[in-house]
């Protein structure tokens, strides 16, 4: 087949691929390497493997990777597209490579310029295509694909024929920044190093890296290709925005399916369609937490050093720092600084794990002077050792990174460059000191939280088991302690790594998942009784049942849950006890969240004193060992309650600490405010361990009255009607089976079967059970005796010849 296209400048004029790449004409042959590789790297990644890439520079251009393949008419069919020029991976904004996501269509762009008419070899699965493009006296574009069959090799492979020099920073940044590939340089073999952690290319994207405008473009691509209502849209690409959540975005945005964004625009305009995709991403941003930086993975320490000693001969111990952060639009950021003596200058810099046309930072100035770039602000922390070698490689990971034009400048946000200006003067100033002091070995000291923070990731995969276990607060701890020794030689204490680390850790970055706190606190059912404990792995377990209560009480304290059950309560009012141990645990959190969720109501009853106030509005709001928000009725006991009730205060009162002023404060009433804070040194309390269980219960039935709760649990008539059939049918079949049993005096009848048997032979048993559990099977003998037993008697009552002892006639 022969493809002929209307001549598209942008892919094959000289001047529109020098704007459409960001290099020169002279470059054409580093920008196609650099295009190639990228692309061997990912597909390798999407087989799930470790790159293997074999590039033969001369005396042409030949790139194979380890990848699944491609088959290779299809791939035509795409590439040779050249009116498309929309990137899915742009629209998608993760922290990926190729980030315009034209690599092949520059590449027979660039090859034709640099070696007109001569053809390009793609060749996968055994087919090879050998694909010659030339201009026509039209002004058109024929492109002229052979097809053949040859052997099968792995990969898939593309020779362009030029030469190229490998000598270029774009691919030095891409093996620097890939420790996991190796690379096969016609013989020459630099060796994979490590591992890395890097964001999936599949992964669902977060709404806090989109404005609108990208929200829209990423509907309308998506609507190009599944016909999805903006619920499904949301809860399948967008993460931490599954079930109720997706649904709650959902009803921001005026129309019902994506597909009617297009619509929208076509009939009301494009400000209409943008309009709406404002209000629909406000929503997600609400409903979500940004991504954790530590999300996005990155080269390490171990790998950098190792890299720069393969490429670059540097011997000498650097310094390594890693910065992580938030953008002001909440798109999170790794960076990553790698620097060290050197014979020579090397400056090599990264982003999103390759490199970059023109170095990060060439028009940011770093420090105080108006050096500009990296260059400069070298000059201006080295001054006279400048001139001296070095080695600085500098790795930025980012989702959604915006380039100038469409030259793949990359525009880095003012925060990710007072980041890299610190990183670098860190690492800097560190190895400058080592060097001055002789002791230019082993990394810089750190603080405890820093090295604590750095290692949490890794700690957290080997508490884990690589995500196949839950893990203790302790569990975790352990490894955490090993971990950071290659930071500091500083101990870390366990009361300081939890609460204080490991709750600022997750109010940071969001929730360790699989962490799990022991129990604190128990809930329990109204008319079932069943108790569920208030630890994180049992909460998660739990639903609510189905119209069983409509109300949730959280208890400060459980020494009254007795109380309040000896009343009935719970089964008066169809309310659920939840009761804790102070303010409420993440647990005890997560399981009223989960209650209103369900349309449970959630009520908190706690002592009149700060304390107990505080209780109250941190169930209402996150707070930093929790996410959930829950609205939340206030029962507790109040100052006006003291007072009609004649209660006396706490003699001994509370000392009121360093720090006592609590937000909730500053919406009392002026005579409650006083009570509570006493003379600013001790307050006043009264906890509800004051009331006799009458006062007690009185106030919990009068303010459920006031808040119109005092109802129970009355389901929807069709509920009410197909519970009632069930039970019918059920109480009657039990009735029917009880009596049949009693007329056919069904327990004398298996008493005379038991005595008419033989016992079976057993004496090998004992053998078999000792061979079976060699093993460590996960079953108890008394499981394999309870089996064996069982086919025993089954292959028994097969000869036994039961009418005999029922007296029943088969001719009836």
């Amino acid at each position: 087949m022969i493809y002929t296209f209307p001549r598209t400048k942008e892919f094959f004029e000289p001047a529109e691929l020098v704007l459409a790449t960001g290099v020169s004409k002279e470059r054409f042959g580093e920008a196609i390497l650099k295009e190639l590789v990228d692309n061997a790297l990912d597909e390798a990644e999407k087989a799930n493997k470790a790159p293997v890439i074999e590039i033969a520079a001369e005396p042409f251009l030949s790139i194979r990777d380890n990848g699944p393949g491609a088959d290779i008419q299809d791939l035509l069919n795409k590439i040779l597209d050249f009116s498309v020029r929309a990137s899915s991976k742009l629209a998608w904004k993760r922290p990926t490579r190729g980030y315009l996501g034209n690599a092949l269509k520059t590449v027979f762009g660039m090859a034709h310029v640099l070696a007109p008419e001569k053809p390009l070899v793609l060749e996968s699965g055994g087919q090879r295509a050998t694909v010659t493009v030339r201009p026509l006296s039209t002004g058109e574009i024929r492109v002229n694909p052979v097809l053949e069959t040859v052997p099968i090799k792995p990969g898939f492979s593309v020779t362009v024929p030029v030469p190229v020099s490998l000598n270029c920073s774009t691919f030095a940044a891409a093996v620097l920044f890939n420790p996991h590939a190796t690379f096969d340089l016609a013989g020459e073999r630099v060796q994979r190093v490590g591992d890395v952690e890097k964001y999936p290319a599949d992964a669902p994207v977060s709404p806090h890296w989109f404005d609108a405008e990208s929200l829209f473009n990423l509907a309308v691509m998506v609507a190009g290709q599944e016909d999805l209502t903006v619920r499904e849209f949301i809860s399948r690409y967008f993460v931490g925005l599954s079930g109720a959540k997706a649904g709650q975005a959902a009803k921001s945005c005026p129309v019902k399916r994506i597909r009617d964004l297009v619509f929208l625009e076509e009939g009301q305009g494009r400000k209409a369609a943008l309009d709406a995709c404002t209000g629909l991403l406000r929503a997600m941003k609400i409903l979500s937490r940004p991504v954790s930086p530590a999300k996005l993975g990155g080269v390490g320490r171990e790998n950098m050093a190792k890299r720069a000693r393969q490429l670059f001969g540097v011997e000498a111990e650097g310094r390594y720092v890693r910065k992580e952060g938030y953008t002001w639009d909440d798109r999170p950021y790794v960076l990553e600084v790698y620097y060290a003596p050197a014979e020579r200058k090397h400056i090599v810099t990264g982003l999103n794990f390759t490199g970059t046309y023109t170095p990060l930072f060439t028009s940011s100035s770093l420090g105080k002077s108006d050096n500009w770039g990296l260059h400069g602000y070298l000059k201006e922390l080295l001054k006279s050792r400048y001139e001296s070698g070095f080695f600085l490689a500098v790795h930025v990971i980012m989702p959604g990174v915006e380039y100038t034009s469409r030259d793949k400048k990359p525009y880095l946000p003012v925060d990710v460059v007072q980041a890299a200006g610190e990183a670098v003067a860190r690492a800097v100033n560190s190895v400058r000191r080592a060097v001055q002091a002789g002791s230019c070995g082993g990394p810089e000291e750190t603080t405890l939280k820093e090295a604590v923070f750095a290692v949490l990731p890794e700690a957290v995969e080997k508490a884990s088991g690589g995500g196949r276990y839950p893990y203790s607060a302790r569990s975790l701890y352990y490894q955490v302690r090993a971990l950071i020794q290659q930071y500091t030689s500083r101990e870390l204490d366990y009361n300081y790594f939890t609460p204080g680390l490991l709750t600022e850790y997750q109010e940071m970055y969001g929730p360790l998942e699989g962490l799990y706190y022991d129990p604190r606190g128990i809930a329990v059912e109204p008319h079932t009784g069943q108790e569920i404990p208030l630890g994180t792995r049992e909460v998660a377990d739990y639903t609510a049942p189905d119209y069983l209560y409509n109300k949730v009480l959280y208890v400060e304290k459980k020494g009254i849950l007795p109380v309040l059950k000896a009343a009935g309560l719970d089964k008066k009012y169809d309310l659920c006890i939840c009761a804790g141990e102070g303010y409420a645990s993440r647990a005890a959190k997560d399981f009223l969240a989960m209650a209103e969720k369900q349309d449970i109501v959630v009520l908190c009853l706690h002592d009149l004193d700060i304390n107990g106030l505080e209780i109250a509005r941190t169930l209402r709001e996150e707070t930093r060992t929790s996410r959930n928000a829950v609205t939340v009725i206030d029962l507790g006991l109040r100052y006006k309650d003291v007072v009609e009730m004649g209660l006396e205060k706490d003699p001994e009162g509370v000392p009121l600490k360093k720090g006592w002023h609590k937000p909730v404060l500053d919406t009392l009433p002026h005579d409650e405010l006083e009570f509570l804070t006493g003379d600013g040194k001790r307050g006043n309390r009264v906890e509800l361990n004051a009331l006799t269980p009458e006062q007690l219960i009185g106030l919990i039935e009068r303010k459920l009255a006031e808040h119109g709760l005092a109802q129970k649990v009355v389901p929807p008539e069709e509920v009410v009607l197909d519970e009632a059939r069930k039970r019918f049918d059920a109480v009657l079949r039990t009735m029917a089976e009880r009596r049949i049993l009693e007329i056919l005096e069904i327990s004398a009848v298996v008493e005379k079967i038991a005595r008419s048997v033989k016992m079976p032979d057993f004496s090998g048993l004992p053998g078999d059970i000792a061979r079976a559990l060699e093993d460590n099977p996960p079953v108890s003998w008394r499981d394999l005796v309870e089996e064996e037993a069982r086919d025993f008697a089954r292959a028994v009552l097969e000869g036994v010849d039961l009418s005999k002892f029922l007296k029943i006639d088969h001719r009836q």
